[in-house]
């Protein structure tokens, strides 16, 4: 009962910060309280889930800080957008793809390092997100 007690404390003054930093959209901030990143993150690092920290999810990559996360979601304004596809250049873990799914309808990542796009692939169906895919490859090469 201590540790859910801590987590919600945790998601709360993250959610306070979050507003601090200027993040406002609604949809936004419903995104993140509603993914757990802690589905995301290597299990020793899960007491981070709520921390607005980087995180490290391998081959050298990191998980960005939820404030830097949230902002650009918030920036793409991806819940007025017409179209309902969107695409995650760096899927990394798939935290960032879980967030768009909850606000577009379709999410596409593309992973550069094999070994995070399974980790994104094995993360967002534990998530149990529909509508998302994961490609192995180069971003750059289009």
């Amino acid at each position: 009962m201590g540790q859910l007690k801590d987590n919600r404390f945790d998601a709360a003054r993250l959610m306070l910060s979050l507003r601090r930093n200027g993040v406002t959209d609604p949809a936004v901030l419903q995104a993140v309280e509603s993914v757990d990143r802690s589905i995301f993150l290597a299990p020793v690092l899960a007491d981070l889930a709520n921390q607005d920290c980087s995180v490290p999810i391998g081959c050298g990559q990191t998980l960005q800080q939820q404030s830097v996360v949230a902002s650009m979601l918030q920036a793409l304004r991806l819940s007025e957008m017409c179209d309902p596809y969107t695409l995650i250049v760096g899927a990394g873990s798939g935290y960032i793809m879980a967030l768009a799914s909850q606000l577009t309808k379709h999410v596409c990542g593309i992973e550069r390092f094999r070994s995070l796009r399974d980790q994104a692939m094995r993360n967002l169906a534990r998530f149990g997100t529909g509508g998302t895919n994961v490609k192995h490859g180069d971003g750059l090469e289009g």
